[in-house]
């Protein structure tokens, strides 16, 4: 049916895949047209506005998504899309941070807000330190400096798999419920494997190397 707005969006979003955001846009607005509280619907057509450089208008039907469904996450991460693709770090920084306090385990948000950061000129341990404050925020100052120190002494390794900002989180969380207010030899060596996925990767670090970079964290 034409004015079914199931339809539009359905062919809405092929049109957009396949680079048509022309046709991508018509059939969105029509079917929020159906549709006018659908979120989805709206988050699509920004991103078909998005696509073709409307950034203004993008962000506006985005916004409009977010604010008529706050617990909807396709919304929150086209906003923090369009905001970073606008280039409004800062505004991409504080859209994926809003999403992140609802969805706190979205791997597209942390993305979005490490780019945003990134973006804003921060460096790699500060971006991280800052993402890891957001989503541990019962860690130590101290424990998540080091934390965050280490890890990117890991990163600098030739390993099969480095961590990302997802495993560096996992870690910290193991070792707050260990009770840990600082890193030791000891406790990274027997948690290593919260960090490093690949048996070959952490036989690597065992055998003298974690403590060699724990060393190299300054104190």
């Amino acid at each position: 049916a034409p004015d079914d707005p199931l339809v539009r969006g359905a062919y809405g979003s092929y049109l957009l895949d396949v680079g048509d955001a022309a046709g991508a846009e018509r059939q969105l607005r029509a079917g929020t047209q159906c549709a006018p509280d659908d979120p989805v619907l709206q988050a699509n057509l920004a991103l078909a506005l998005a696509a073709l450089g409307r950034w203004a208008e993008a962000r506006a039907q985005a916004a409009s998504a977010v604010a008529r469904a706050p617990g909807s996450l396709h919304p929150r991460r086209v906003l923090a899309y369009v905001a970073l693709r606008s280039h409004d770090p800062v505004a991409a920084e504080a859209a994926a941070r809003a999403g992140l306090a609802r969805f706190p385990d979205d791997a597209e948000l942390l993305v979005r807000l490490g780019d945003a950061l990134r973006a804003q000129g921060r460096s790699d341990a500060a971006r991280e330190l800052q993402i890891l404050q957001l989503r541990v925020p019962g860690a130590g100052a101290e424990l998540a400096r080091q934390i965050v120190a280490f890890v990117q002494r890991l990163r600098q390794i030739d390993l099969y798999k480095l961590p990302g900002i997802a495993e560096t989180i996992e870690w910290t969380r193991a070792l707050m419920a260990l009770d840990k207010a600082v890193l030791d030899p000891e406790i990274v060596r027997h948690t290593l494997g919260v960090l490093l996925k690949y048996q070959d990767d952490i036989a690597r670090l065992q055998g003298g190397e974690a403590a060699r970079l724990l060393e190299e964290v300054p104190s």
